[in-house]
């Protein structure tokens, strides 16, 4: 009689080995589903030499988290590392331990993001400069940051850098306002702010009036000795029209710095941003401001009205009060929804950028006397001809000189002797490279010669251009 089928009950351990059982004779076909698993296989007794090609595929392998990867520990062990969150990296963290995803930093990566020039006030060409009601209503501090009074009748102050910024920070530079004489009241035209400008072909990409329009983010750090509620808004420039969009950050303790970070709606609305060099975006931070500046207010993208440019400023505090102050740094303005951080720039590339806009020689460090500012020639007996070359192309070609104010800081010297001027420098022409300026003296100039225009009667002298938006 033939033997159909034994029970594992009736054979004793290890009776049956590899030695009893000729090749292929038990396959797939003679096992149960289950009956063979790791507990019944010893260490090793199943490696790449039994598993035939393609044998084990995907459909073979236990089930994980979406975005999970498999690698191996400092055993030898498999192990599933993730799912990790949106933008992170995968990391090597050496030997010993599996990779692991990491929020990649962006202190020394993802370069030129940041759209605004200057955002941590390095760089300070012009100094201080003081506005009052009754006099310069507009004043620039650090580079590209300027202050604004509108229609105000007791106000003045100051607008300058500061070493100053927030402790275990890096920035240690800061814009400064303080106010001098305080506004009484803040009646309808009354206004007050801090304004930054960008060219509308530096922030094309964040294609405004189109489908794809993307959100805008900004962080930075601010301290007053006022608290409140303040506005920080965008005011923004189109091939036709104009488009406005309000948000506000809250100061809560005086003196004390605060980060804060704002992102605006993308605006699919309205027309394009300008591909040129004209102003493409402005964003404000509100001091102060009548109801003509803030009588309306759109948290979303709206059709630019006056009433909107200000909205939601909630406070007037910094500019009804004497010697009140406002400090601003580490500015950083970049497309999308997510803060990163700050996009650190070297001194000498900050200044490059600046230079496009406003430019002095010395570029505000104090000149040596008799320091050289161009070269020329004599066009007669009192008038010097020059030809100043910029050192980096302008935004758009200068239409005037700056200078200290005073003929006497000035002087052309030709040969070996000198003369002192008795009018300042005056502007004659002038591209987004060069500049033509008259140096003038009472007598003296041999027509025709070959002359040198310089600074004198003392260091800090200067003349300067400006381009800005």
């Amino acid at each position: 009689m033939a033997i159909t089928q034994i029970k594992a009950a009736g054979l004793t351990a290890d009776l049956i080995d590899e030695t009893k059982l000729a090749d292929n004779s038990i396959d797939s076909e003679h096992y149960n589903d289950g009956s063979i698993d790791h507990e019944h296989l010893a260490n090793d007794a199943v490696d790449g030499d039994i598993i035939a090609d393609n044998s084990v595929g995907l459909a073979h392998m236990a089930g994980g988290t979406d975005g999970q990867i498999i690698t191996y520990d400092a055993s030898g062990d498999p192990v599933a590392v993730g799912p990790g969150t949106d933008g992170q990296v995968l990391t090597s963290t050496g030997a010993g331990s599996p990779p692991a995803f990491e929020t990649i930093s962006t202190s020394d990566t993802l370069s030129f993001r940041r759209l605004n020039i200057n955002g941590a006030m390095l760089v300070n060409q012009r100094g201080s400069t003081a506005l009052a009601h009754d006099g310069t209503d507009t004043g620039w501090g650090p580079d590209r940051y300027y202050a604004q009074l509108a229609n105000c009748g007791e106000l003045d102050g100051t607008i300058t850098t500061v070493a100053d910024g927030p402790a275990n920070s890096a920035f240690r530079s800061a814009l400064k306002w303080t106010t001098g004489t305080a506004e009484s009241a803040i009646a309808a035209g009354d206004a007050l702010w801090i304004a930054h400008r960008i060219e509308g072909q530096d922030c094309a990409h964040l294609k405004w009036g189109t489908s794809e329009a993307e959100q805008l983010t900004i962080k930075f750090w601010v301290k007053s000795s006022i608290t409140g509620t303040y506005a920080c808004n965008i005011y923004s420039p189109r091939t036709s029209g104009s488009r406005v969009i309000n948000k506000t950050y809250s100061i809560s303790s005086a003196d004390t710095w605060e980060e804060k970070t704002l992102t605006w709606d993308a605006d699919t609305g309205g027309s394009t941003l300008p591909n040129s060099n004209a102003l493409g975006l402005h964003i404000s931070w509100g001091l102060a401001a009548g109801s003509t500046w803030d009588g309306s207010s759109s948290t979303t993208w709206t059709n630019y009205s006056g009433a909107y440019f200000l909205g939601l400023q909630g406070t007037d505090g910094v500019a009804t009060t004497a010697s009140a102050t406002w400090f601003l740094t580490g500015v950083q303005l970049e497309v999308g929804s997510t803060a990163t951080d700050f996009e650190y720039r070297s001194y000498s590339d900050e200044l490059q950028r600046c230079l496009r806009y406003y430019y002095r020689t010395g570029h505000g460090e104090s000149m040596a006397n008799d320091t050289a500012i161009a070269q020329g020639y004599n066009r007669n007996t009192t008038t010097g001809q020059y030809t100043h070359t910029f050192p980096v192309p302008m935004r758009v070609p200068p239409t005037a000189i700056e200078s200290t104010g005073t003929a006497t800081d000035y002087k052309i010297s030709q040969l070996a002797s000198g003369t002192v001027c008795d009018a300042v420098p005056t502007f004659d022409t002038a591209n987004t490279l060069q500049a033509h300026i008259y140096f003038t003296v009472a007598s003296g100039l041999t027509a025709g010669y070959g002359s040198r225009a310089s600074t004198y009667n003392g260091a800090g002298k200067y003349i300067a251009f400006s381009a800005e938006l």
